[in-house]
């Protein structure tokens, strides 16, 4: 009996594998048109310093629940090919702002990719996410999003569905402070499953993506936090429909809650076998400043006096001949809220 459902179990594995064929860099879709997705400094656990955003979303949906702040963000990349087939422009695009309510913190993002590269062919196409997540505990917190879009210049077609994730934060876990655990399901919908593209096996009919039921499961955790230095890592392991091992690995380092690095390296084991793979680490540079406005009644009618505003820069190499090179802003608007609540049980008289 051991025998057989070894056997039956190898088998399924193998169809299963046969099947799986995405377009080179199809499974990364939604990391292309920014610097903090390039370099993993956001992650399904948050990244190794924790700071969500309207575009941490296509990691994990339960992300920003903790954010009491309005912010917006734009990022840009332009995907630089130098290969034989270099006249074309490619290049990817992002927006999206967070607004955060009693009940729950809205995110939506949306985010167009322009890539006809000989080796990172993924048409034209504009996508769009929108989530809800709330603290539902002190610890644990929960988000679902609803996704869509549309491709064409490779065939058209389009994509519409939902996901789900959940985060788990702990102040300090033995050594580790800001301990993170998060886990999400994504794409549970129609993706993009007809387009005219080349899969990752050129031999065999290009597959569905980014994969429908992909399992993104990770932990982040900083080693060292204190007022000047932040150090932090993240580990992400996800698996697109169980039929695929990607795995992303982040250090970053933050220096006066001003200056923030981040290294991060990527294995899709699937496209090392078909030898489409790139190995070389991505790496981006953000500066914090601060964005204060003077006499402004609106501003000061919603608690926006004082704002800061992230500037990044990032590099990723996304296929042999493809380099992104990106750059990108984020908008915190107001202070965060880090006062507890006054409770007053009855009136005091001085």
């Amino acid at each position: 009996m051991k025998k057989i459902l070894i056997m039956a179990a190898t088998a399924l594995l193998s169809v299963s594998a046969f099947a799986y064929n995405p377009p080179a860099g199809g499974q990364g879709l939604w990391t292309l048109s920014s610097p903090t997705q390039l370099s993993a400094a956001n992650s399904v656990a948050g990244g190794g310093v924790f700071a969500p955003g309207p575009d941490s979303i296509v990691f994990n949906p339960a992300l920003p629940a903790m954010e009491n702040r309005v912010q917006l963000d734009f990022g840009f990349s332009a995907l630089i090919n130098n290969g034989d087939f270099g006249d074309t422009f490619n290049s990817a695009f992002q927006t999206g702002i967070l607004i955060p309510s009693k009940m729950f913190v809205f995110s939506g993002m949306t985010e167009g990719v322009f890539c006809e590269a000989e080796d990172l062919y993924l048409g034209k196409s504009i996508n769009f996410r929108a989530g809800l997540s709330k603290r539902v505990f002190e610890q644990l917190s929960f988000g679902v999003n609803l996704y869509g879009g549309y491709l064409w210049d490779a065939g058209t077609d389009w994509s519409v569905g939902a996901d789900v994730g959940f985060l788990y934060r702990k102040d300090e876990l033995g050594f580790m402070k800001d301990f993170r655990i998060g886990a999400s399901f994504m794409n549970l919908g129609k993706v993009y499953n007809d387009a005219e593209l080349v899969g990752i096996d050129f031999d065999e009919k290009v597959d569905g993506f980014p994969t429908i039921l992909t399992l993104k499961t990770g932990v982040a955790a900083n080693f060292v936090k204190t007022d000047d230095l932040i150090l932090g890592c993240s580990f992400d392991f996800t698996t697109p429909f169980f039929q695929n091992a990607i795995i992303d690995a982040g250090f970053q380092v933050g220096i006066k809650d001003t200056v923030f690095v981040s290294v991060a390296e990527r294995i899709d084991v699937r496209e090392s076998v078909e030898g489409v793979a790139t190995y070389l680490p991505a790496i981006s540079v953000s500066y914090k400043f601060n964005l204060n406005v003077k006499n402004s009644s609106y501003a000061a009618k919603h608690d926006w006096t004082k704002n800061d505003m992230t500037a990044s820069l990032g590099w990723r190499q996304c296929a042999e001949y493809v380099h992104a090179v990106s750059g990108g802003v984020k908008l915190k608007l107001g202070q965060d809220d880090t006062q507890a609540p006054v409770i007053q049980l009855w009136d005091e008289e001085e």
